[in-house]
């Protein structure tokens, strides 16, 4: 995933994302989330948001962004489709450091629920 989305940075000039430990904890909190609470919203029914997510993983953003996929075959596939989507390529081309990635698996539809943070922190 990670290979995919800086290879397309690459082709706009844009500096590699960099994969943080504390982003792929918090995308694969939200994955697991999407697929317990059986939604499909950047916010859950309950209120949390994506930077809910984020910050409960201990990262301080101080720019951040979410990408979703759901029932692709590669990263490759997520990817491009993310290319596809203004609205997620905003998010590939944005002014982050680092990114994280969690994928998971939900049986009832046969589907894997791919979330895909990046971020900028504080510093």
């Amino acid at each position: 995933m990670l290979a995919a989305v800086n290879a397309y940075r690459s082709t706009k000039q844009l500096s590699p994302v960099v994969l943080n430990d504390q982003l792929s904890e918090s995308a694969q909190a939200k994955a697991t989330d999407l697929v317990a609470g059986q939604y499909w919203s950047h916010d859950s029914p309950d209120g949390k948001t994506p930077w809910s997510f984020v910050s409960a993983a201990g990262y301080e953003y101080r720019t951040a962004g979410e990408n979703l996929a759901k029932c692709y075959d590669s990263a490759q596939a997520v990817v491009d489709a993310w290319i596809a989507s203004p609205s997620h390529e905003a998010v590939l081309t944005g002014d982050y450091e680092d990114a994280g990635f969690g994928v998971q698996h939900d049986d009832a539809d046969d589907c894997d629920y791919v979330v895909g943070h990046f971020a900028s922190s504080k510093k």
